[in-house]
This record gives C-alpha cells, structure tokens and sequence, in this order.
C-alpha cells in the first residue's frame, strides 16, 4: 500500500486512437468513470484530418484532441499526446484505443506509483476482453532469445493474482501510467519501430535509467489486441530490438530464423505457384533487409497504414442516446406486461416452503399467456422442478452461498454440483461481498470462478447484494470482478438486506456490461412487486443496451410476487404467489 503521507501526484490521460469511432467511446467511458483520479484526457487521432473526429469533441466537450498530420505509429502518437498535456501533470495514463480501464484501476496504479521513488511506470492486470477471465499480460518479460514476450499469457485471472509477483521487465503499452520525470528523462518512446515492441523498449530503457516497472495486480484493464501482425514490420522490429538490447549471438539466430522463414515461403510458393506465399516470403526478406537499411517508417505511413487494423475485432455500434425514463403509463401497458412475464425468475425462497409450495410455484410459471424465464428455488427443491417442469422450456435455478455470501469456496462448490447433478439450469451465487469491502477482491474472483467450473453447462448469475455497497464505483467493480471469473449474468440483490435492487445500482452494471466484450446478462431483484417497477429497469437495459437486447437470455427480474401484477395487466387476476425474499 502507499504510504498515506505521500503526496499523490496529478494525473493526464493520453488516448491514442486510430480508425476505431464509436470503439474508442467505451475506452473514454472507462477513463470518464474514474472520478477525480485523472485531471483530463488528450486523444491523438491518428488519421489527422481523415475519418469522422467531429463526434469525439461533440460527445465529450471536456475531451481534448490532438491530430498529427502524418500517422507515425505508436510511438510518436503517444510522445505527441503527452506533450500536449498539462506540463505541470506529474503522471500520464497511456491508453490504446481498444482498452478498457477497470473501475479503480486508476487508483490502484497510482497507489503502486507513489508508494516508492524508483517506481517509473505501473500497469494493470491485462485481461482479453472475449475472455474476461484470462490473462492477457502480467507485464512483460525478455525470454531466452532476447525478444519481448508477455508474462502468464492465457492463464486464469484468479490463479496469476494469488501468485506473488515481481517486477516485470517491461509493461503492455496497451495501459501504462508513467511518472512524467522517468518519461521525460528517457526521451519518451522511440518511434523508429512505428508499430510494436516499442513498449518493451520502453520499460527496458527506464530500467537501464534507474527506474523500476511493476504491476498493480489489483489494478484490472482489458483489451482485445490485434490478432495478425505485418509479417516486414514484424521482423524489422525483432532485429532493431535485438541490435538495441541483444546480443551478437541472438542477432545472428533471429537472423537465420527470418532468413530460413522467407526461404520455405518462397519454396512453397514456388511450387504452389501461388502470389499470397510469396508475397509474405518477400515481406520476411523486406524485413530483414529493412532492419539494417535507414528506412522511415513515416513514409510506409504515407503509403497506407494497412497494418493498423481499422477498428480491432471488438468495434462497437454506436450506442443508442439515452433518453429520460419513459414512464410505463406512455407505453401499451399490456404489452410491456407481456414482455415482462418472460423475463420472470418465479421465486420462492421462503425458508419454511414445502414441496406443495414448489408444486405450486411451478404451475404458476406456465400460464395462459406463456412460461416465464425460470423458478428460483432452494436447492433441495430442483429435482422437483425439474420433474414437475419436464420439457416446458422453464429452466430451474437455485441459490448457493445464499444468502450470507460467505467465503467457503469449497462448501460453495460442492453444493453447485449437487445442484447440477439434480439438473439446475442456472446458479445464482452471493459474491463475498464483505471480503470486497475489505479490499480482497481476489476472493470475489476465486469464488465466482470455482463456481463457474463447478457449473460447468449450467448458467452462473453472480449476486452482488449492491445494497450492501457503499457506492457507485464499488457497485462497477464487483461486476467487473464477476464477469472477470465467467459470470453469465450479475444480480443486483438477494432481497433481504434493507436495499435490495435500485435503478441507480442497475444503470452501473448495465455500463460495465455494454463494455465488457462478452454477452453477460442482468438480473435486477428484491423489492420489485409491480409491473410498473419492473418496466423502469426495462426502460434502462433498453437505453443503455439497445431496445432489442433484453431477452431471457440476456435479462431476468428475480420476483416472487411480481406475476400476479403481470397477470393482471394481461387481464388475469391470477393465483397468489408465494411470497419470499428475493
């Protein structure tokens, strides 16, 4: 931890974007949400006067952006969005246009910066965003051959953070925030290799100045890189870090590599008589030749950025504006009722139901107007439901860890996999909140994850208890660390806690989940007993989601008295429900 009479320096974001409007939007969205942590944010657009700029400044009036007449590359992108903030910043968060910061990851970085003078550079726990769960870098690492290579890529998130860590050798350019003396002091990053391996360059030659790099393993960001890289910029940039920081040897075996590469290229493409082997044959040759010759690389930006892939994998649609709430009344009230009943997890968490009780439950569920999602029950109860449900598409859910949310993984797991072995559908587990509010966030994830294996096929809805949650902020990250360990869906509540589900809590997941890379659905849940609740925080995944979004697969509302409401509105006075937290 950083020493609390440390004074804590300003921070400046640098975006560097390039061909990825509206993508960028949820990188700005995350930096945005940060608070107070950062004093502002540049963003260098790399296409200069191309491309469509105007809606950066229209969407983000407090957003300043540079554009660089020629695209240099990363590199001289970044040195010239950091010279552009305030000169008086003593750090800069360096950002790539497809990263997304976790909620206090900005905190915790700069708690790691300040809490030791030589500490130069912090970056997070970088984390695919297709897969929130695996780790895509735990800072980087100079492997035999002398070349960069990340630490602890693909492994689980849960494991890597209960590993002790050391310092890496180098940092992900993808998110680094750097003391503004250690950045100055080494002159930046050197732009010559225009497109990779400038950042570990970067984290070497702060090293080699007297400055150590480390990660926050608390400290969350992800990020979905490119998944081709240019075969001549590839090579190019393996001999110039070699040349700069290998050894003779190691130059000499990476230029055999390459020369042995392009020589099966052109043999097969020789004898395939196909262009597309010899050309990437001519690309190896090209960068073989291209490390010892004095090429500038501004000039193959000139010729066409090919090799910057337009957007990543993960562009996103432009979002839909958010609207004021439309109240249920200005809507068809009928409809909206019909819509609901097939978001419906029927609920009967009563501790005193019987097996009469559940019989019931079960009829309830198939009405005359349609089943609903599913029934929620205790786990002594699934066998029933499933026998009583047969094939009537209504899938069972039970609770487990429920609803104290302690934090006995073992426990946990033993009773999802009676679960399952009785034929749940979906796990609805309580997250250990109060280990997060004590700051342990690796126990949110370990149990989260050892329940999602335990599940195996079967759904996990990760229950937050947000009612218990001091605040906004702390709400994104316990969603954030659940869809990190492979949650299917986050839940607002378990119901008996004195705040169960609120709008407010509900419009924060609903932003992590729009930025989370993955499908992950949203269950609100506790209090919500009218047509008219439930209607509110479906207007909400409508406004932030988009209006075709909310499906049983993608959102439930968790009620045990909510279907007689629905049912009234359908024109059917309907059975009592059993009534029970929730």
């Amino acid at each position: 931890m950083a020493d609390p009479t440390r004074r804590r320096g300003s921070i400046s974001a640098v975006v560097l974007l390039y061909r990825n409007w509206p993508g960028v939007r949820a990188t700005i969205d995350s930096l945005l949400a940060q608070g107070t942590a950062i004093a502002e944010i540049v963003v260098v657009d790399q296409e200069g006067t191309a491309g469509t700029p105007a809606p950066i400044e229209s969407a983000y009036p407090s957003v300043r952006v540079i554009r660089p007449t020629v695209n240099g590359g990363y590199g001289a992108g970044m040195n010239a969005g950091v010279a552009a903030t305030d000169p008086s910043s003593d750090a800069v968060l360096l950002v790539t246009h497809d990263c997304l910061v976790g909620a206090g990851c900005v905190e915790r970085l700069a708690d790691l910066l300040w809490s030791a003078d030589d500490i130069g550079a912090a970056g997070p726990v970088l984390c695919w965003r297709s897969r929130p769960g695996a780790v895509f870098s735990g800072g980087g690492r100079i492997d035999a051959d002398g070349l960069p290579s990340h630490r602890w890529a693909d492994d689980r998130l849960v494991t890597h953070l209960r590993r002790p860590t050391a310092d890496p050798e180098w940092l992900d350019g993808a998110c680094i925030l750097v003391r503004s003396a250690a950045f100055d002091r080494i002159g930046g990053f050197d732009p010559a290799y225009f497109l990779y391996f400038e950042d570990a360059d970067f984290g070497l030659r702060l090293r080699r100045a007297g400055w150590r790099v480390a990660v926050a393993p608390g400290a969350l960001a992800w990020q979905e890189p490119a998944d081709s890289l240019p075969v001549a910029l590839w090579v190019r940039n393996r001999l110039r870090f070699l040349r700069t920081h290998g050894t003779a040897a190691q130059r000499r075996a990476e230029l055999r590599r390459a020369a042995a590469a392009a020589g099966r290229g052109v043999r097969f493409g020789a004898r395939r008589l196909d262009r597309g082997p010899l050309r990437r044959a001519a690309a190896r040759l090209y960068g073989v030749l291209a490390a010892y010759l004095p090429i500038d690389p501004v000039r193959l930006a000139r010729r066409g950025s090919r090799h910057q892939r337009p957007g990543g994998r993960w562009d996103a649609t432009v979002r839909p504006p958010i609207h004021p709430l439309t109240r249920p009344e200005e809507q068809s009230v009928t409809n909206t009722a019909q819509r609901i009943l097939a978001l419906i997890d029927l609920t009967n968490l009563d501790p005193q139901a019987t097996a009469a009780d559940i019989e019931r439950l079960c009829a309830d569920a198939l009405t005359v107007h349609g089943p609903v999602a599913a029934v929620c029950v205790w786990p002594a109860f699934v066998a029933q439901c499933v026998h009583l449900l047969g094939a009537s598409g209504v899938r069972v859910a039970t609770v487990v860890n429920f609803p104290d949310g302690g934090e006995d993984v073992e426990a946990v797991v033993a009773a999802t996999r009676q679960a399952v072995a009785d034929g749940a559908d979906e796990i609805d587990v309580v997250i250990p909140y109060r280990a997060l509010l004590r700051g342990d966030s690796v126990a949110v994830i370990e149990l989260v994850d050892a329940v999602v294996n335990a599940a195996g096929s079967a759904h996990v809805k990760a229950i937050l208890e947000t009612g218990e949650l001091p605040d906004q902020p702390t709400v994104a990250r316990a969603t954030e660390l659940a869809i990190a360990a492979g949650a299917a869906f986050v839940k607002t509540s378990t119901g008996t806690t004195p705040v169960s589900a609120t709008p407010e809590a509900a419009h924060t997941m609903l932003e992590v989940i729009h930025g989370a890379g993955r499908p992950v659905g949203l269950k609100p849940s506790g209090g919500i007993r009218t047509v008219g609740q439930a209607a509110v925080y479906l207007d909400l995944a409508d406004q932030v989601m988009g209006a075709s979004w909310a499906t049983p697969d993608t959102f439930r509302i968790g009620a045990s008295s909510l279907l007689r409401d629905v049912l009234a509105h359908l024109g059917e006075p309907g059975d009592e429900t059993p009534t029970a937290p929730r």
